[in-house]
């Protein structure tokens, strides 16, 4: 899939689509991998609908509840615990972060679920006062250590660029320390590469110029290609295996069409799952031919034992009259000797009659 991490970018695009289940009621929690994790609300006059989050960095709803294990993991019975019935008041994005809040309303008061699509990707459960009452993961940053009974603080807000002016712009980019204006765009700006590579299509600029080069009419057109992405309309397409929130002018290709963009993030997203379902079926392969080659082996062990014991049977069956003999003289001869003396004369192959 190529969408592994959204952009801030896309992260407001599947917000706005998120508040479409606002006031919703928190049902349940899945966990579907170390990864991959489902939460499943009730809406009005809606029914049931499902958030998928496949951390690090994607997050999508879906009509069809996804096949979930019988058993929820830890950390997602914890959740169940603590926002079981729960109201979905507001879902939001921190600044322009890559950082996703849906604030509840519960009978032990508010709570917020902080998602944290960048790095390894997080998930952090807060109380009113932002005190962490879970955390999937423990981490530790320079704004903080992530763990529970610890006060929580919201990564220090990027630079939104469709809220700089002309004149915050041309500072922001001529004091970028990268060495070409795309990277200045997708880095300094938070644009993410398909999105900086778009505003230099828009504009016609060079992808190489550098920041420290960039003229006023270059400013002026980078500010109009922004506020043309800020107020495109929604029409989430998938394009050269990309799900888009709209046609790009820099990404080529046939197009399909989806009534949102959650819809075109899910057509790809189950190549994930197919991915997984063939990591599992050839680890449940390799396994099953380790036990046949265990099996085979004993098998072979077995019928090596059978044939070794046939031929014993077969040699005891021929000899038995001598064998009966031969228990019959020992049984005589313990009488009235030791049995080393025994064990003697049958070394010197004296034991031919008991009464020699």
């Amino acid at each position: 899939m190529n969408n592994p991490e959204l952009t801030s970018f896309e992260i407001s695009k599947i917000v706005k689509e998120l508040g479409t289940m606002e006031h919703g009621r928190l049902d349940k929690a899945f966990q579907i991998s170390q990864s991959e994790y489902v939460l499943q609300f009730y809406v009005a006059n809606t029914g049931q609908r499902f958030v998928r989050l496949l951390l690090p960095g994607l997050l999508f709803i879906v009509d069809k509840k996804p096949s979930v294990p019988d058993r929820p993991g830890d950390f997602t019975m914890m959740l169940r615990r603590q926002l079981r019935n729960s109201r979905l008041e507001k879902v939001s994005q921190h600044g322009f972060e890559r950082v996703v809040v849906f604030s509840f309303s519960t009978k032990a008061g508010s709570k917020q679920m902080v998602l944290e699509l960048f790095g390894t990707g997080n998930i952090i459960l807060l109380d009113d006062k932002k005190i962490i009452l879970a955390v999937l993961s423990h981490k530790t940053w320079q704004r903080g250590e992530i763990r529970k009974g610890r006060p929580y603080s919201f990564p220090e807000g990027s630079t939104d660029p469709f809220q700089l002016s002309s004149s915050e712009l041309a500072g922001h980019i001529s004091g970028s320390g990268q060495d070409s204006l795309v990277k200045a765009l997708a880095v300094d700006l938070s644009m993410g590469g398909r999105f900086a590579e778009e505003l230099v299509a828009i504009t016609g600029l060079a992808k190489t110029l550098k920041p420290s080069e960039l003229a006023a009419a270059n400013v002026k057109a980078l500010k109009a290609a922004l506020d043309k992405l800020a107020n495109a309309a929604l029409k989430p397409c998938i394009v050269a295996g990309q799900a888009l929130p709209f046609p790009l002018q820099s990404v080529k290709g046939d197009s399909k069409s989806f009534p949102t963009f959650s819809e075109a993030l899910a057509e790809l997203t189950p190549s994930l799952a197919v991915e997984r379902r063939q990591a599992e079926s050839i680890k449940k392969q390799s396994k099953a031919h380790t036990i046949i080659r265990a099996q085979t082996e004993q098998l072979r062990q077995l019928e090596n034992a059978v044939a070794e014991n046939s031929t014993k049977a077969e040699l005891i069956y021929k000899n038995y009259p001598y064998l009966v003999e031969a228990m019959r003289q020992l049984h005589e001869a313990r009488k009235t000797l030791t049995w080393q003396e025994i064990k003697k004369r049958i070394r010197d192959k004296r034991l031919v009659q008991i009464n020699e």
